[in-house]
């Protein structure tokens, strides 16, 4: 039943309900604020706990990373990077690069900034930074653009790594490619590069230019009176005097034990080169006194070219050089002699050198000596490095610095190092089937050999003929050759490793490679050569290189083997720089298949 209400009390009740409507409708408007603010909160407190989490894990990453906008303000940065500059990020945030670098230097970044901005994608790049103690270091910088929520490029972000030891390396392993460390002179490789910017350059504006090379006379003599220390007090003197003698533009060089060579390049005319060889001629006559003060006249055999009159490449004119030399030397040491056309005794001698090289190959002159090579910390015999001999019909033994180079010249290198290969492989695999525990046989490859079409497929051959097991193998390459052609060589060293076969670069520190090369080569042992064994436990410069060169070797995670290990004072400065692997007269002369397999036999322990 309806009631009917008085209009005047229905009127305040529809006041009361449409009032409490609106206070509803308030309440309502009010918590649906309150939820947004909430969510807002919430998403701000995510905001910032995604960022302390983000932050947290750029500080557990030890290299410096930064980032900045698109003007080159500093937007963010991680503990490590505040630690290399030595600033505290309030000090680096909302800065650029000329608020906290030199101007030099920012102007550098700021540069390389901008073009990483306008071309997009990453930039690596390398430059100084000035670290936290104030001294500028290499520096290897990675940086890429990120964009922003619309799309457009927001900025950069950058990591740095420091590389200033690899370049320290770099340069020592450079000097030590180029220099002699005795004489602290250019070497022959320097020489060689010297000689060709020479005759690349000036030569085409016609300007000539001489070479002399000159070999101390009686050195040996006097080395063998006075004592090894004595001739490199003489060595060193002898480079001094050609040294202060020299103009702006020469280059001295010790090009081996007791040979000099200079290169005149400042546009002298002939007769004024050859009167300065005089000069350097007399000057290495004048008396040495040794530091006991005993006088020593040594004196040298000068042999002089010129060009482009002589020849317009390096090679011959070192090669007319030492012709010339050769001649001086037969015409009594101790004087001075310009090369001609005539002097061709040497060539005849290498022209009767590969006739009967030729013929060496048809009657198998060749035979192989195998020299021990030991773990010098257990005395056990762990390898053997294979040696090419050749003994004429009549007994006499020609010595591989005659024949190897007459062979690489004349193209027979390929045969011959294919001979070596074989010999060696059937040695091994001999030696195995009679009983022999496993050994590493090293055989080194020629670069020419090594480079030669076709060099797989006939290890592939030799490796089926012989049936030896190609883990008992190992390879001996210069870095000369691995140098050649970096791709290539590093195809040609992936396919004997991918056979088993073990790989080794023979005479290192003698050659140049660069470390970003070496550490992507599959090498498994550097050889230390041994004109740095030799003399390191009696010259502080060798004793360097040797440890630097183990200590490289074991980072890049390389076995290291010394040759010419010769005493036992050599031997154990090796054990206490971490180089185990050894080889040398101390431990044994190469020997003959047979005398080699008794002294596997007895190898029980080492001489002592």
């Amino acid at each position: 039943m309806l009631i009917d209400l008085p209009k005047n009390q229905r009127s305040r009740l529809t006041e009361r309900r449409t009032g409490a409507a609106s206070s509803l409708a308030e309440t309502d408007a009010n918590l649906a604020l309150l939820s947004l603010v909430s969510e807002k909160l919430q998403a701000q407190a995510q905001l910032k706990f995604q960022g302390d989490f983000l932050q947290h894990i750029l500080d557990a990453i030890p290299a410096p990373i930064f980032y900045k906008d698109v003007q080159g303000v500093y937007l963010g940065c991680n503990t490590a990077f505040e630690r290399y500059l030595g600033r505290s990020r309030d000090e680096i945030l909302g800065r650029t690069a000329f608020d906290i670098a030199p101007a030099e230097l920012a102007r550098i970044y700021h540069q390389a900034d901008q073009n990483l901005m306008d071309a997009g994608g990453v930039q690596v790049y390398e430059t100084r930074v000035l670290g936290a103690d104030g001294q500028a270091r290499e520096v290897m910088f990675h940086k890429s653009v990120f964009s922003s929520a619309e799309g457009q490029p927001g900025g950069l972000v950058g990591v740095m790594l420091d590389i200033s030891e690899r370049k320290e390396a770099e340069k020592r392993l450079r000097r030590l490619a180029q220099y002699d460390p005795l004489t602290d002179l250019p070497n022959r490789v320097l020489l060689e590069e010297r000689l060709a910017e020479a005759l690349g350059g000036k030569n085409r504006q016609g300007d000539q230019g001489a070479l002399l090379v000159l070999d101390l006379d009686r050195f040996k003599e006097i080395n063998d009176s006075f004592g090894r220390a004595a001739g490199d007090e003489i060595l060193v003197e002898m480079g001094k005097r050609l040294t202060g003698s020299a103009l702006e533009g020469d280059t001295v060089a010790r090009l081996s034990s007791d040979e000099f060579a200079v290169l005149l390049l400042d546009g002298r005319g002939k007769r004024d080169m050859t009167l300065e060889a005089k000069k350097i001629l007399a000057l290495m006559n004048t008396p040495h006194f040794l530091e006991d003060g005993q006088e020593v006249q040594i004196g040298a055999s000068l042999g002089i070219t010129f060009f482009p009159e002589d020849a317009r490449d390096g090679k011959t004119l070192l090669c007319n050089a030492d012709l010339a030399v050769h001649e001086a030397k037969l015409l009594g040491r101790n004087t001075l002699q310009r090369f001609t056309p005539a002097m061709s005794e040497t060539l005849s001698r290498k022209r009767e050198v590969l006739a009967q090289l030729r013929r060496a190959l048809q009657e198998q002159q060749f035979f192989l000596q195998y020299q021990p090579q030991f773990d010098a910390a257990t005395g056990r015999l762990v390898g053997a490095e294979a040696l090419l001999r050749w003994r004429l019909p009549d007994g006499s033994l020609v010595s591989p610095q005659v024949f190897i180079p007459v062979a690489e010249e004349a193209g027979l290198i390929g045969p011959l190092g294919d001979w070596v290969l074989r010999a060696a492989c059937l040695q091994a695999k001999a030696w195995r089937d009679a009983g022999f525990p496993p050994l590493r046989l090293a055989v080194n490859i020629s670069g020419h050999q090594f480079v030669r079409p076709g060099f797989i497929e006939t290890v592939d051959l030799i490796l089926a003929e012989t049936g030896v097991d190609p883990t008992h193998l190992e390879m001996e390459v210069t870095e000369s050759t691995l140098m050649r052609s970096v791709s290539s060589t590093i195809e040609v060293l992936t396919d004997l490793r991918v056979r088993g076969i073990h790989l080794a670069i023979d005479d290192f520190g003698t050659g140049y490679s660069s470390l970003s090369y070496l550490k992507n080569f599959p090498i498994d042992r550097i050889k230390i050569d041994r004109s740095f064994t030799r003399d390191m436990t009696t010259n502080p410069d060798d004793a360097v290189i040797v440890q630097t060169i183990i200590a490289m070797g074991k980072n890049l995670g390389l076995e290291v083997i010394a040759e010419g290990v010769e005493n036992a004072e050599q031997r154990d400065f090796l054990l206490r720089h971490d180089c185990r692997y050894m080889q040398g007269y101390f431990f044994g002369k190469p020997l003959a298949a047979e005398e080699f397999a008794r002294l596997g036999a007895a190898a029980e322990a080492l001489p002592s």
